[in-house]
Formats: structure tokens, C-alpha cells, sequence
């Protein structure tokens, strides 16, 4: 069944998909408002089928339900995106690196030795990313705070990623590894980022903290004993 609608001075046939809601139409995505009038009727502008100026085309009235408007997604009645929604998504643009480990003596140490410990530095370093949604543009910043390290028999924590030369950061064993797993301590280091976040355009909040982020890598390192001779 098809509908008549008379205008001022022509009649147009709406076929029966005109009669569901315009703004869930196969148009681009609309919102229906009811601040302002249809084109014809009483404070509408008059004339039929189109705005007060003869206009037609996204946002014309007769697109919509009686009474109502269609406006285009991005119409300043649309909620924004909050805007701790958009932190989190700039957050999940970083790229943490795992800590590469690197010990002194290399690979194995022994018993009453101060052993170095140390990471690729390249992987102690500040970091960011951005996100956007729509005006508000937010960056979203690690800083690298320190390693700690799990040694099993200890542990330690180094403000920075320590040296090649051993010296910044390291840890004497008391114990041997003997009898551990493959006759090895599996050793870890972790570093720990703060991340904070900045907001420009229409933020609330302009910035925030979020919770520390932690990167853990794992090594086996052979701890032995030294052994001394004796003489007569």
C-alpha cells in the first residue's frame, strides 16, 4: 500500500519503507530531534518539501517524524566520548618493551662474587602515544621508575637499568644453585613505568594518572661455588 502526501502544490507517493523511521533509514546515520518545525507547517517557513529558504538535503525536516529534525552523527546533542575513555585507548597504543637481562660475570657467577646486573638500556626509556575522539586529543606518557630484581635466593631494585660494567646495580649469592631446576636460579627483572595522561580540546578531566605498568622478562643463571685447594 503506498501513502499521499499533498503538499502546497504537488502530491509526492511515499513507497511503504518511508513510513519507518527516517533515522534508522539506509541513510547515513541521522539523529531525529523535535526542536523545530516541519517545512509547511506554522513557524516552519512554509512551502513544501523544503526549509524555510527552499533547501533540501541532509537535515531537512520532511526526512523526519512530525514536529522533529534529522541531523547528522557529530550534531552537538551527541554524547562525547568520555573523555577517560579516550586515555585508555591512547594507553593501549604504547608499546612496553620486555627487559632484556644481562648479568657479570656473563651467564654465570659464583658464590661470594658481586654479581652485575643490568638491562638493554634501550628498553629503560621514556614513552608515548596519542588517541583522538573527535576534539579531544589525548597523549598519553611512561616514564620508567626502576628494575627490580628477583634473584630467588634475594632481590634487589635499581633506579635505573644499570651498566656493562656491573657496578650501578648487582647482588652477591650466598647459596649455590646446586639442586635448583637444571642447577639454575631463574632469575627476573621487572620494570615499572608511571603512566599519566594529558587532554587537549574539551577534556574533563585535562589529565590523570593511571595504574603503573610492569614488564617482566626471566633468565637462568648458573650460580656455583669456587672451589680452593689445599696444601700440605
Amino acid at each position: 500500500m503506498s501513502i499521499v502526501a499533498l503538499g502546497a502544490a504537488t502530491a509526492v507517493v511515499l513507497p511503504p519503507a518511508a513510513l519507518a523511521d527516517p533515522c534508522q533509514s539506509g541513510k547515513a546515520k541521522v539523529r531525529c530531534g523535535a526542536h523545530n518545525n516541519r517545512p509547511g507547517s506554522p513557524g516552519g517557513g512554509g512551502g513544501g518539501g523544503g526549509g524555510g529558504d527552499g533547501s533540501t538535503g541532509p537535515g531537512k525536516a520532511d526526512d523526519c517524524p512530525e514536529g522533529g529534525i534529522c541531523a547528522p552523527p557529530g550534531d552537538p546533542g551527541e554524547q562525547p566520548i568520555p573523555t577517560a575513555a579516550v586515555a585508555e585507548m591512547a594507553f593501549d597504543e604504547i608499546r612496553f618493551p620486555p627487559p632484556v637481562i644481562h648479568t657479570s660475570p656473563e651467564n654465570k657467577t659464583f658464590v661470594g662474587v658481586r654479581t652485575g646486573l643490568w638491562i638493554d638500556p634501550a628498553g629503560f626509556r621514556r614513552l608515548e602515544a596519542k588517541a583522538e575522539a573527535g576534539p579531544q586529543v589525548v597523549t598519553a606518557v611512561a616514564i620508567p621508575q626502576n628494575v627490580t630484581w628477583n634473584l630467588v635466593e634475594g632481590s634487589v631494585v635499581c633506579d635505573g637499568p644499570g651498566s656493562t660494567s656491573g657496578t650501578q646495580c648487582g647482588y652477591e649469592y650466598k647459596r649455590s644453585s646446586h639442586g635448583q631446576p637444571g642447577n639454575r636460579y631463574r632469575i627476573s627483572a621487572t620494570i615499572t613505568w608511571n603512566v599519566t595522561w594529558t587532554c587537549e580540546g574539551p577534556c574533563q578531566p585535562q589529565s590523570d594518572t593511571l595504574d603503573p605498568m610492569e614488564m617482566t622478562s626471566t633468565f637462568d643463571l648458573a650460580v656455583g661455588e669456587i672451589q680452593t685447594g689445599s696444601r700440605p
